[in-house]
């Protein structure tokens, strides 16, 4: 997607307001306050600044490149989102505000790596993108609503906790939906064609005086 300045300049402010946004839900220090700063910097800043800078990450070709392949953005993100909400790693971030930064870093870099994933299969394919936006869902309402129904496991108020486990359920699997569908409309959109009907390509040297190269203007 094409974007001129103005565009770019509103979508790096969102992409700050984003972050400031986290950092003071991270200082309010409630499970369901880090639980949205998790959502904003993985779900909101990453797809923000990359559609801001046209930034594309890249990785190298014994991983799958050039670009992200969606294996190693859908692993990236769980990865960081099951770690940080293991009971213990949990209440050692909660209780100890030296390790937020590094929390919160690990959030937007594995959401950095897994909108790149998300673009790249969209280039190759547009229901891979689907695929992989629909199976992170999944993940998040299941990650989500083990949160939710927990009891005496984390760190907090119950009903905080309950909430905190209901936006990542509710408000972090919508978010997945409305991209997948989306990126449903642009699969389901009809390829423009690349050239005119009818056209050839001669691989076997220049035509022969008097041939007639079809679709090709004489």
């Amino acid at each position: 997607m094409k974007t001129d300045g103005t565009t770019r300049a509103l979508l790096w402010k969102l992409a700050l307001i984003s972050v400031l946004a986290a950092v003071y839900l991270f200082r309010l220090g409630s499970f369901s306050g880090h639980m949205t700063a998790h959502l904003l910097l993985s779900l909101a800043t990453p797809p923000l600044v990359l559609a801001a800078s046209g930034w594309q990450l890249q990785t190298p070709r014994w991983l799958g490149g050039p670009g992200v392949p969606f294996w190693l953005g859908f692993l990236a993100l769980n990865l960081v989102t099951v770690l940080v909400h293991l009971p213990g790693v949990n209440r050692a971030v909660m209780m100890d505000p030296s390790l937020t930064p590094l929390e919160g870093l690990a959030f937007a870099a594995s959401g950095l790596l897994f909108w790149s994933a998300v673009k790249a299969s969209a280039v190759r394919a547009p229901w891979g993108a689907v695929g992989l936006l629909a199976t992170q869902m999944a993940a998040c309402a299941l990650l989500g609503a083990a949160i939710t129904f927990s009891r005496g496991v984390y760190m907090g108020r119950p009903d905080d906790v309950s909430l905190g486990g209901v936006l990542m359920w509710v408000a972090g699997g919508a978010v997945y939906m409305v991209w997948g569908m989306v990126y449903v409309t642009r699969a389901l959109r009809p390829p423009d064609p690349a050239r005119p009907t009818g056209t050839r390509l001669s691989l076997t040297g220049p035509p022969l005086p008097g041939a007639v190269i079809h679709g090709k203007d004489s």
